[in-house]
């Protein structure tokens, strides 16, 4: 085996220096990563600012549901008493909204059962929908639990509104509505 050279200060000095030259190399690259991620979770907290104030341009009851007695074109057909609840709701956005359901539980309903429900698939830029409901109980019987109208926006976005007055609408995740 060869003897080992001895080892000059110069080499020692190289050495150190490559190390310390990786570490802050690591040192920038990690902190780096960590802006990169900083700015994706702004760009994200931004979009959804921006997708909320796009959604609370649907207007949708302006005021408290009404029930009214139906007139006669309305019924035509149906065999029993009903009451027909009209939910407003208007698309002011610059896009078409989807998957519009107005949805209404009653007293006596809990919030996990099925409500009734009416569902538009497109609403249109600029366009007034009344959702009409037809309710299987007249205007001196019925009393209301809950309601809620739900959409889906143009970037897949969905959203409700479950009370009245609400500036923004929530996202929907599936969850139930606030009680009337």
């Amino acid at each position: 085996m060869p003897p080992l050279e001895p080892v000059s200060g110069w080499q020692i000095a190289s050495t150190i220096s490559t190390s310390a030259a990786t570490v802050i190399a690591l040192v920038v690259v990690v902190l780096n990563l960590m802006q990169r991620r900083r700015d994706r979770d702004l760009v994200r907290v931004e979009d959804e600012d921006r997708a909320r104030s796009l959604a609370a341009l649907v207007i949708t009851c302006t005021g408290n549901p009404g029930l009214r007695a139906p007139i006669d074109e309305e019924i035509q057909g149906l065999d029993q008493p009903c009451s027909v609840m009209e939910i407003p709701f208007e698309n002011l956005t610059s896009q078409p909204v989807l998957d519009v359901y107005a949805e209404v539980w009653h007293s006596g309903m809990a919030l996990e059962d099925r409500p009734s429900a009416v569902h538009a698939n497109v609403v249109r830029s600029g366009e007034n929908l009344p959702l009409r409901l037809f309710l299987q109980s007249t205007p001196d019987n019925f009393r209301l639990s809950a309601w809620r109208v739900r959409w889906t926006d143009s970037g897949g976005r969905r959203w409700c509104r479950d009370r009245y007055p609400q500036d923004r609408p929530d996202r929907f995740t599936g969850q139930l509505p606030s009680r009337y």
